[in-house]
């Protein structure tokens, strides 16, 4: 069922014939000077010629290739996965205990929250700052092993079209939608998470010699910032898992 490099071999052949050609005609038609003589700008001109014409039908091919729409949600989903692999990890440093151990010491003693008092003590801010920050360290631990789950995920997505396409099955029509919809869906996530890269790591170095006491309102809200981009981010990871999941499905061979 491997035709395409056979195909390509053959076509390469078809389209430099074809280029010289096309290459001849224009010489022909005076366009280009016709004295006899091979020169290197004459031979970089066929090789255009026939590179360009080469290009041409490999994207036809690709179009034939991709008719169920297989092909580009691989293509997708590679980049997707680069994507993920690309995203970036919490200094360890940042989410040290230490600095806010610090912080809880230094404003410990003589703290409480007065009967009636609209806004959180420090006490109070430091340990929700305290939760927030237990969150973050597992939420970022998640994340890491579902990254290695996408990746993992991806391969046997790979080897279940290599195998469904060897075996001659081919997709339903309602199936080549559905493959179509989760490819752009599967884009739409990559794009988000592609632009949340670098985020978390410089919020969170930000306030490296900052946990002060003047700083809480500041240390709070950053905190809770980089949460919400982290549990963005482990919802869209497991999204891409159930794309994935999906798919495969749509690739289970009969049994024989």
């Amino acid at each position: 069922m491997h035709f395409a490099p056979r195909f390509l071999h053959l076509g390469h052949r078809m389209l430099a014939r074809n280029g010289l050609l096309a290459y001849n005609e224009i010489v022909q038609s005076g366009r280009i000077p016709s004295d006899g003589k091979d020169t290197p700008m004459k031979r970089l001109l066929r090789s255009l010629f026939a590179v360009s014409l080469f290009s041409i039908l490999l994207l036809a091919m690709l179009g034939c290739a991709s008719g169920d729409g297989l092909t580009l949600f691989l293509l997708a989903a590679g980049r997707g996965v680069e994507t993920v692999d690309s995203l970036d990890d919490i200094a360890d440093e940042d989410i040290d205990d230490a600095t806010v151990d610090d912080l809880s010491l230094a404003l410990s003693e003589g703290v409480s929250h007065l009967a009636g008092e609209a806004e959180p003590t420090p006490a109070e801010r430091i340990a929700a700052i305290w939760a927030i920050r237990s969150e973050i360290r597992t939420t970022h631990d998640e994340i890491v092993l579902s990254r290695a789950a996408v990746r993992t995920a991806f391969e046997h997505l790979k080897d279940d079209v290599a195998r469904f396409r060897d075996s001659g099955q081919t997709l339903t029509e309602d199936d080549r939608i559905r493959v179509a919809e989760l490819r752009e869906e599967l884009k739409t996530i990559s794009a988000s998470l592609r632009d949340s890269i670098g985020r978390p790591y410089k919020l969170m170095k930000s306030l490296r010699d900052r946990y002060e006491r003047e700083n809480l309102d500041l240390i709070y809200d950053t905190h809770v910032q980089v949460l919400g981009i982290l549990d963005a981010r482990l919802t869209s990871l497991d999204r891409i898992q159930a794309i994935f999941a999906e798919l495969a499905a749509m690739l289970v061979l009969p049994e024989e």
